[in-house]
């Protein structure tokens, strides 16, 4: 039995594991960053934090298996600014001190973060967003569809008519389309480099705005 239901300060720690356990394009980011910790702190911490409300997870068996978050501030992210920074300079401090010597791709990822992630993220609608995870094993039970529904719905009680996504895109798979499909317009698109060492081809961050 599978349960939504609203976020609560107890699921903060299930939903930080999902969000590291889907990193790397719905897959571990151990690869690519081995600190899950601060890796949740920078992606998925400014949800809990400042808009808890706003957030749903799925629950099988008295375990969190999904989550949707979201904000409907349209001043989100200069508000999330702060809390994202302070985990980054973290990352750095701890490149600097070495901590991340015996693991080089880390070293990468924030060379990247700092240096060239604000260069190759597309443009973005000024209203709210939404962002969600599950654990694969429960991705093919329309959990996705169900989180999001219940984000849409509280959005519509609080006059919120249109939303965005933002997904990172390899050039060769058919997202783009299905997301589409799915009632959203691409928004805009710009080609990254974040997981370059990883996949040899072409791969797009892109922004997807749907109205309600």
């Amino acid at each position: 039995e599978v349960i939504i239901r609203p976020y609560e300060a107890k699921d903060r720690e299930s939903v930080r594991l999902i969000c590291a356990d889907n990193g790397f394009l719905g897959n571990p980011i151990d690869p690519v960053f081995c600190d899950r910790k601060l890796y949740a702190d920078l992606m998925i911490d400014a949800y809990l934090i400042l808009e808890p409300e706003h957030a749903f997870v799925a629950e099988a068996n008295k375990t969190v298996v999904g989550y949707r978050v979201g904000a409907f501030d349209p001043l989100f992210e200069y508000k999330a600014f702060p809390i994202r920074s302070t985990a980054a300079l973290k990352m750095a401090a701890k490149n600097l001190l070495g901590r991340y010597k015996k693991h080089p791709r880390s070293k990468q990822f924030v060379h990247w973060l700092l240096c060239r992630s604000y260069r190759e993220r597309p443009k973005l609608p000024c209203t709210a967003h939404g962002h969600t995870s599950l654990k694969q094993e429960y991705r093919a039970h329309q959990l996705g569809s169900a989180l999001i529904a219940a984000f849409e719905n509280l959005a519509r009680k609080n006059n919120i008519q249109e939303y965005y996504r933002e997904v990172v895109v390899p050039a060769s798979t058919n997202l783009e389309s299905r997301i589409q499909k799915k009632g959203f317009t691409l928004f805009d698109k710009v080609e990254t480099t974040v997981y370059a060492p990883e996949i040899h081809e072409k791969t797009y961050l892109m922004s997807f705005h749907k109205k309600l």
